[in-house]
């Protein structure tokens, strides 16, 4: 009897083994599992950040485009008011000019 108490013991310790090795493998697999999802959320991202750098550039660029263009405007417009000063003075002068040669 009691060599079979050992032997159930034994065999239950290997059953318990077994079921540890079990354990392990569907926790390795669950793990490999999350691992490949996270692998596969980390490109999806990579893909994402990619395309926002992309807009991100186009969008530095057509702002580079409109701060020239506003530069460019607002030099147009300054050198029209200065014409436009100049001809004012140009008229007071002439004005005063024909005053004195009254």
């Amino acid at each position: 009897m009691e060599g079979l108490s050992k032997e159930f013991c034994s065999r239950h310790k290997e059953l318990a083994s077994i079921e540890d090795i079990r354990m392990y493998s569907d926790f390795f697999i669950r793990k490999r599992e999350e691992i490949k999802d996270h692998k596969e959320q980390v490109e999806h991202l990579g893909r994402v950040v990619s395309d926002r750098r992309e807009i991100l550039m186009d969008a530095a660029k057509d702002k580079k485009v409109l701060e020239s263009l506003k530069d460019k405007k607002a030099k147009e417009f300054r050198l029209a008011m200065e014409k436009k000063e100049q001809e004012f003075m140009d008229e007071i002068a002439i004005q005063k000019k024909e005053e004195t040669a009254r």
